[in-house]
């Protein structure tokens, strides 16, 4: 099993061989470039990129998915092996290599357009969540105006702060 830059290149040939599709990721990992500095050499030099296709994307998570799950079965017998008094360091060392790489794969996989769809779905969970906070802010001090005397017309039009 090769380890470190030797794996990710190994791993990014044989995704482009077994029918991945070319991407900025992948040619990261072959040729020991930043993904930003390929983008920027291919509009530079009007390069042609193709979108992944939706389908191809898919088809590119299962097999992701399927690596995952191997390469943790391998961990867990490594894990084994040293409860039981056997370390192979080197090895361990090259599954954890390979993990790291296959988490930056998902991250490339899934691409820009997954973390802004996560993230304007993470802003309106968030803008929900702020609403009941401002909604109870607001009830809380209704209740202490009432408490202490004072009626507001604000509480007085939202029904609350006249006990």
């Amino acid at each position: 099993m090769a380890s470190g830059k030797a794996a990710g290149m190994l791993l990014a040939a044989r995704s482009l061989m077994e029918g991945a599709p070319p991407d900025f990721g992948l040619i990261s990992l072959l040729t020991g470039r930043s993904v930003a500095y390929l983008e920027q050499v291919a509009r530079k030099e009007g390069w042609k990129v193709r979108e992944v296709a939706a389908e191809s994307r898919s088809g590119l998570e299962e097999r992701l998915a399927a690596l995952a799950r191997r390469l943790m079965e391998e961990m867990e017998k490594l894990a084994f092996e040293a409860l039981a008094g056997q370390y192979d360091k080197q090895r361990i060392d090259t599954l954890g290599t390979l993990l790291k790489l296959a988490e930056r794969l998902e991250a490339i996989i899934r691409g820009s357009g997954y973390s802004a769809q996560k993230e304007q779905e993470d802003n309106a969970e968030l803008a929900a969540a702020l609403a009941l906070v401002d909604a109870r802010i607001v009830e809380l001090a209704c209740e202490l105006a009432a408490s202490l005397g004072c009626q507001t017309s604000f509480c007085a039009d939202r029904g609350e702060g006249a006990s």
